[in-house]
C-alpha cells in the first residue's frame, strides 16, 4: 500500500490499530488509536532508534496496558499529532470571545457588534425572554405561547445555544421531547442576527434547508414553523417558509422564502430536472436539517451479515436524502473541523447508533472520526446514583403504558384483528387514536371494515391531512393540515376519531389528544415499534400503546423490554368478552 503524496516508494507492512480503553476518562472507551505512518514506517530515524532489539521494521509495537509502566505509545491523531486529554476532546469547540466576555458566534468577525441574542451579554430588554440560555426576542415569543411552550425541555437546553452558534450536531432524544423547536428555534434567531448584523446587505433566500422521511411530517413541521415566524420580519420582509412534497412545485422554484421544508423525494426530483435550482439551492443553504434521518439514510445494523452490508451500501447511493447530502458539502470541507464548515448540518431521531454516524459522516466526506459532529443526547442527561449503569441509547418514555393483547391462533388473519380492534376501542373508550398497519395490508379495506362496525369517522392519515386520491394541491393540503391541528382533541360530535396510517408514515407525527396508539400488526424492528409507540405519551402527557399480536409476535415484543426499558401488560380476549 502506498503512501499517497509522500513521496516513498517502499511499501508499507499491514498496519494495526489499537483500540485504547482509557479508566476514568469518559468518551474514550471505543475509540481507536490512529497511527503515525511515517513513524510505523521506520522512515523517521528517532522511530528506528527507539525500535525494540528484534522488532521487524513496520510494525507497531503494542501498548502498555492502562496505568502499566513502559513504552506505552501516545495517542496520535491522522497527521501525527498528540491528542489532547480524551475529556477535552468530547467536549464542544470553545467559543472565542471579545474582550468584555460577550460570546460572538463563529460566522461573525471579530471587528462586527456583539450577539444580540446571547443571553450572556450585558444588556437585555425587558420583553425578551431567556429561553435555553439564548435570548428571544418579543416576536419569536409570541410565537412560543401560541404552540404552548413555557420552558425548554431537556434537548432544549441542551442543543439550541451549540446549533444558535453554529455547530453542526447530532441531536438524539426520545419522541416527543421537542426536537422540531430545538433545530426551528436556532434557525429562525440565525436569520435575525444576520439581518442585524450586516444591516439588511446578506441576501438569506433559502438560508435553511428541512428535510424529512414523508410529505405528512413536512406539514406538521411547516405548521410549527408558521406559528413560531407569525410575528417575525426580516426589515419590511417577513420571514417564510415555503413546503415541498411534490405537487405544484414549480413556484418553489422561483420564491424568495427564506425556509424551505421538503421531502427528500420531491426535493431531489426539483434538483434532478432543474440545473438552476440546484445550482442555487448549494449557493444558498448554509443551514441543514435531516428530522428522522436514520429514516431517510439507512444504515445496516453492527451484527448484519456480509451479504446484507454489500446490499445496503448497493442501494445506499441511490437514496435521494444520500445524495442530497453528498451534494451539498463540500469534499474539501471534510478535514476541516466543525466550526469552519460552510455547512451546518442537524441531524435529528430518536433512534441513532455508531453505525448511522459512521455511514452519515462518510456522506459529509468526513474522514477523520475526531471531526465529526458531536451527539447531543438525553440518554445520559438524567442524573444516576453510581450503581445505576449509564444509559447508552435513548429509551421510551414513562409515561407510556405499554399492552399486548395475544390472538389465540397461531397465524390469525386480518380480520379476527379488527375483530379485537373493535372491542378495544369500546374497552378504553378512545376519543382520538391511531391505528398502525404493515406496508403490505389493505388499508382502505381495514377502513372499510371500521365503518362497517360503526366507526364512522374513521380516515386515512393521509386524507386527515388533505391528500384526497388523485385530487390535492398545494392549496388544499395546507388548508387540511391547518384545519386538523384547529379541531379540538374531542373530535367530530364528541365521536371517536380513529386515523389509519403504515409504519414508514408514523415518524415524528404528532397530533394533539391522542391518548391512543393501536398497532395492528407486529412492529417489523424495535426502532420502528419505539417510533409507532411515540405518537402518544408526548410532551410529558400520559397514553397507552396496544398491540395485536399473534404468539410468535408476543414473544418477540417481550424482547424489546430491556432494551426500551418498559413494562409489558398482557391483556387476555377474556378480560374483553370475546373468549
Amino acid at each position: 500500500m502506498a503512501v499517497p503524496g509522500a513521496g516513498y516508494e517502499k511499501e508499507l507492512m499491514p498496519l494495526f490499530v489499537h483500540i485504547a480503553y482509557v479508566s476514568g476518562q469518559p468518551g474514550a472507551r471505543g475509540r481507536s488509536a490512529s497511527c503515525d505512518v511515517r513513524a510505523l514506517a521506520g522512515e523517521s530515524k528517532s522511530g528506528s532508534e527507539n525500535r525494540k532489539p528484534g522488532a521487524r521494521k513496520g510494525y507497531s509495537q503494542p501498548r502498555s496496558a492502562p496505568g502499566r509502566k513502559g513504552n506505552a505509545r501516545p495517542q496520535l491523531n491522522s497527521r501525527g499529532q498528540k491528542h489532547a486529554d480524551s475529556r477535552q476532546r468530547d467536549e464542544p469547540p470553545r467559543l472565542d470571545t471579545s474582550a468584555n466576555g460577550v460570546f460572538v458566534p463563529p460566522r461573525m468577525r471579530p471587528e462586527e457588534p456583539a450577539d444580540p441574542f446571547d443571553a450572556h451579554a450585558s444588556h437585555q430588554h425587558a420583553d425578551e425572554l431567556c429561553f435555553a440560555d439564548v435570548r428571544v426576542p418579543s416576536s419569536i415569543r409570541n410565537g412560543l405561547e401560541e404552540l404552548g411552550v413555557r420552558a425548554p425541555s431537556p434537548i432544549q437546553r441542551l442543543a439550541i445555544r451549540s446549533v444558535y452558534m453554529g455547530e453542526s450536531i447530532f441531536m438524539n432524544a426520545e419522541t416527543g421531547s421537542g426536537k422540531t423547536l430545538a433545530f426551528l428555534l436556532p434557525l429562525c434567531l440565525q436569520l435575525l442576527r444576520l439581518q442585524h448584523v450586516s444591516a439588511g446587505d446578506v441576501d438569506l433566500k433559502w438560508y435553511g434547508l428541512i428535510l424529512c422521511p414523508s410529505r405528512e411530517l413536512a406539514l406538521q413541521i411547516h405548521h410549527v414553523c408558521t406559528k413560531l415566524l407569525n410575528s417575525c420580519s426580516l426589515g419590511e420582509t417577513p420571514i417564510s417558509a415555503r413546503v415541498l412534497f411534490g405537487i405544484d412545485d414549480g413556484g418553489g422554484i422561483a420564491s424568495d422564502d427564506h425556509i424551505l421544508i421538503a421531502t427528500s423525494g420531491a426535493l431531489f426530483q426539483l434538483m434532478d430536472t432543474n440545473d438552476n435550482f440546484r445550482f442555487a439551492l448549494k449557493r444558498c443553504v448554509k443551514y441543514a436539517v435531516f428530522d428522522e434521518c436514520d429514516r431517510m439514510v439507512r444504515a445496516p445494523s453492527k451484527y448484519a451479515t456480509s451479504h446484507e452490508k454489500s446490499k445496503s451500501s448497493f442501494y445506499l447511493y441511490k437514496n435521494p436524502a444520500v445524495q442530497i447530502l453528498n451534494y451539498l458539502t463540500e469534499y474539501s470541507e471534510g478535514s476541516l473541523p466543525p466550526e469552519q464548515r460552510r455547512l451546518q448540518v442537524i441531524a435529528a431521531s430518536a433512534t441513532m447508533g455508531r453505525p448511522f454516524k459512521r455511514l452519515f459522516a462518510n456522506i459529509m466526506h468526513i474522514r477523520d472520526m475526531d471531526r465529526i459532529p458531536r451527539t447531543v443526547s438525553t440518554a445520559n442527561s438524567e442524573e444516576m446514583t453510581s450503581s445505576s449503569p449509564p444509559m447508552l441509547k435513548v429509551v421510551m418514555p414513562n409515561q407510556i403504558c405499554h399492552i399486548a393483547v395475544p390472538v389465540e391462533d397461531d397465524e390469525p388473519d386480518m380480520s379476527q384483528r379488527i375483530a379485537v380492534l373493535h372491542s378495544l376501542l369500546m374497552h378504553f373508550k378512545v376519543k382520538r387514536c391511531l391505528v398502525v398497519l404493515q406496508p403490505s395490508e389493505s388499508i382502505l379495506s381495514v377502513q372499510a371494515d371500521l365503518v362497517s362496525l360503526g366507526w364512522k369517522h374513521c380516515d386515512l392519515l393521509s386524507s386527515a391531512y388533505g391528500f384526497e386520491s388523485g385530487n390535492y394541491s398545494q392549496t388544499s393540503v395546507l388548508a387540511g393540515t391547518q384545519q386538523l391541528y384547529a379541531q379540538d382533541a374531542v373530535g367530530l360530535d364528541n365521536a371517536a376519531r380513529i386515523f389509519l396510517t403504515t409504519y414508514g408514515s408514523t415518524r415524528g407525527i404528532d397530533l394533539a389528544g391522542l391518548d391512543h396508539v393501536f398497532l395492528l400488526q407486529a412492529a417489523p424492528t424495535m426502532e420502528e415499534y419505539q417510533h409507532a409507540a411515540g405518537r402518544t405519551g408526548r410532551s410529558n402527557r400520559s397514553g397507552t400503546v396496544v398491540s395485536i399480536l399473534s404468539w410468535a409476535e408476543w414473544r418477540q415484543l417481550k424482547s424489546f423490554q430491556t432494551p426500551l426499558q418498559f413494562r409489558l401488560q398482557r391483556l387476555s380476549l377474556t378480560d374483553l368478552g370475546l373468549v
